[in-house]
């Protein structure tokens, strides 16, 4: 009997490690084997795997991946990156000041899109506007907001990545390496009270923190890619809602001192949108270089919304330029568009 037992003892884990998934061999498997994580793990594949599409070529390594513009950076001495948060939905609206945003990041010969967050809430949707985006064939780094369910983001986005390798995961590509810049994400929101069901992304304290760890071998200025802001303070700040204050994440306002990061991309409160601030608060004018400045670019939404400066947007974007370790924004708007009565249900 005690030999049968000891057989038994030995035989168990080894049935155990026989049924463990082997590791993901290549970028596809690796999004397959992370199908329900937001904030993805650092981890590395056994081999890198580069893709080259439309002039730029992307080696993914895991959780960090490399970029370079084959022939050379579009403007020496500049990098320039299209911003656009809060697009919701395709409507025929959006999707007009969309092509009217993607035409002046080609004419501004832009190295990519952050995208950060809240693109559409239900999975066809969501499916719709990523494609038109990747579509556009500039390199697009994406990030999930409140509003996205973890699973159905990253079957989007893998979905699509498939034929489109320039539509990026940054939930789990948790750091670029770019020409003059790096790029570390965190997707998610921190408050449970706002994001959308149970398959919503809630990030937590320990994750806010991985930023510094993420950040600090950078060699190049850090652009830190979010959906919710950091904390700050007064009406001007970028996470400053008229009744509620402001209610950005100190642990990320932390981070990002902690890391030294200079430059940031937020764009969760949409009436705090259409402008830039250091980090505690203040605006910083647009069209200036800053030694460092956090962006909110606005909602890309052709829906009609109240900004705290007053104005109503009917879609707004940005365009970041990098030179050296200073930055400047400038804000694209859309007009009003009127949709004819036909279209609407």
């Amino acid at each position: 009997m005690r030999p049968l037992l000891l057989a038994m003892a030995l035989l168990v884990p080894a049935l155990c490690l026989a049924q463990e998934e082997p590791p993901p061999a290549n970028w596809d498997e690796y999004q397959s084997a992370h199908s329900l994580a937001c904030v993805g793990p650092v981890e590395a594949l056994p081999a890198p795997e580069v893709k080259v599409h439309q002039g730029f070529e992307l080696t993914f390594l895991g959780s960090t991946a490399r970029i370079r513009r084959i022939g050379g950076r579009a403007v020496p001495g500049e990098v320039r990156l299209g911003v656009l948060s809060g697009i919701k939905e395709l409507d025929k609206a959006t999707r007009a000041s969309l092509g009217e945003f993607f035409a002046r990041f080609k004419q501004a010969q832009v190295e990519g899109v952050l995208l950060g967050g809240d693109s559409a809430e239900n999975e066809l949707d969501l499916e719709e506007v990523l494609a038109y985006v990747a579509e556009q064939g500039l390199p697009t780094y994406a990030v999930i907001g409140n509003w996205e369910s973890r699973a159905p983001f990253n079957r989007a986005v893998r979905a699509i990545s498939k034929d489109h390798p320039n539509l990026v995961n940054m939930d789990l590509v948790r750091r670029l390496e770019a020409e003059s810049f790096e790029l570390v994400s965190l997707g998610g929101y921190s408050d449970k009270g706002y994001v959308k069901g149970s398959g919503a992304c809630l990030y937590k304290s320990e994750d806010a923190r991985s930023i510094v760890t993420l950040a600090k071998d950078a060699k190049q200025p850090v652009v830190l890619l979010m959906h919710g802001p950091p904390a700050q303070k007064g009406k001007e700040a970028i996470d400053f809602v008229p009744g509620a204050g402001n209610v950005g994440d100190k642990d990320v306002t932390a981070a990002i001192a902690e890391a030294k990061i200079l430059f940031g991309v937020h764009g969760h409160i949409l009436e705090a949108g259409a402008r830039a601030t250091d980090l505690a608060g203040k605006v910083l004018a647009p069209g200036k270089l800053h030694p460092s400045l956090f962006l909110n670019p606005g909602p890309a939404s052709s829906l009609p919304w109240k900004m705290n400066d007053g104005k109503t947007s009917y879609g707004l974007a940005a365009i970041l330029t990098l030179k050296g370790k200073a930055a400047r924004y400038e804000i694209l708007r859309a007009p009003r568009r009127e949709v004819p009565e036909e279209t609407l249900p």
